[in-house]
């Protein structure tokens, strides 16, 4: 996979979601940059004339196979990473949903390369990214999601 995301000119906005299914989340495993190979929520980029709950939910869809119900936005964040020059290699703007679940039937694309239910303690005992283990413990705490007006 080509990484024509690196050094872009603008931010990107990006969505996804801390899925519930009974007491327990759903987490990926990224097989792309930035990130590969630690533990994540599933999601993406929104894409133009898309509204962030449409775009949310299809790359929900899209990475695996699962139809949610989007409760609301849990968090917003950002991921600002540069090289060793200084340059932004990476700019995101992340918007963190949160979202229930009521199929088990789990099915990820080639995005990821694993996926597991865990329960929010055991999840923030993995190697999570940053934006997912901020989504961890706000959920943790107790943060009540921003509903959609």
């Amino acid at each position: 996979m080509e990484d024509n995301r690196k050094y872009s000119d603008k931010p990107l906005v990006g969505v996804g979601a801390l899925i519930m299914r009974d007491d327990k989340i759903l987490l990926i495993q990224r097989a792309y940059p930035p990130s590969v190979g630690r533990w994540s929520i599933p999601g993406g980029l929104v894409e133009i004339g898309e509204s962030i709950w449409n775009a949310c939910k299809r790359e929900i869809a899209e990475e695996t196979s699962l139809e949610i119900d989007l409760i609301g936005i849990l968090d917003i964040n950002e991921m600002i990473q540069r090289d060793k020059r200084v340059e932004i290699v990476y700019h995101y703007v992340l918007i963190g949903f949160l979202a229930k679940c009521n199929s088990e039937e789990v099915e990820i694309d080639s995005e990821s390369m694993d996926w597991c239910w865990v329960t929010i303690d055991e999840a923030l005992k993995k190697d999570l990214t940053a934006t997912a283990a901020r989504l961890m413990r706000a959920k943790k705490m107790g943060l009540t999601p921003i509903m959609k007006i």
